[in-house]
């Protein structure tokens, strides 16, 4: 029963680099237009990204893997702050305008007062801040990135979880917002800093 799961993840990821390398294609050609050169336009076709990544899930045990928090790290690696930032700004823009862009249901300004909401506001500052490191180490290779992506996910889940004990008190915030995406988020920053090197590769 391992064996077919393990085959399975092996299958989804390898779809995943085959998807970033037609992703890689088709944004190659945008940065020859002077288009391109602006941050919004950057940051439009970014925070588009992250909607698109929010209505995935992967089977991923003890919950489903939601890909929008993958989409903020990638796009922090290969970003400008301006850009990540903007982009994350827009995403949950569009949320509070009502469009159906997040992984639940809710929408309208109501996403700041649900249990989540710590967690989308961390998303701003997991943004900036990867995107800053990765600035001020260009270089950097696949363990720095890694190392950058956990330590904006951890301030990500910083502000997720003082938002959860206010509402619930620290155990279940714990129990509930911490625990069970141990696994799924390690994944997903070493997948995301993975494939941050493949796209910048010349």
């Amino acid at each position: 029963q391992e064996a077919p799961k393990h085959r399975e993840l092996e299958q989804k990821f390898t779809s995943m680099k085959k998807l970033a390398s037609h992703i890689k294609s088709w944004v190659g050609l945008l940065p020859q237009t002077s288009l391109w050169e602006h941050t919004l336009v950057q940051s439009f076709c970014m925070s588009w990204g992250i909607a698109l990544a929010a209505q995935i899930k992967l089977p991923f045990h003890p919950v489903p893997m939601a890909m929008q928090s993958f989409a903020v790290i990638l796009i922090a690696l290969v970003a400008t702050p301006r850009v990540a930032v903007k982009a994350v700004l827009l995403y949950l823009g569009y949320a509070v305008l009502g469009l159906p862009v997040l992984a639940g249901s809710i929408t309208g300004p109501a996403i700041f007062t649900i249990p989540t909401a710590g967690y989308l506001l961390g998303y701003i500052l997991m943004a900036g801040t990867i995107s800053f490191l990765v600035q001020r180490y260009p270089r950097s290779n696949f363990w720095v990135r890694f190392g950058f992506a956990l330590f904006g996910s951890v301030l990500m889940f910083a502000l997720g979880l003082a938002w959860l004990t206010h509402l619930l008190g620290y155990k279940t915030a714990l129990q509930a917002g911490l625990y069970p995406f141990v696994g799924t988020d390690l994944t997903k920053a070493a997948l995301a800093a993975y494939l941050s090197l493949y796209l910048r590769k010349e």
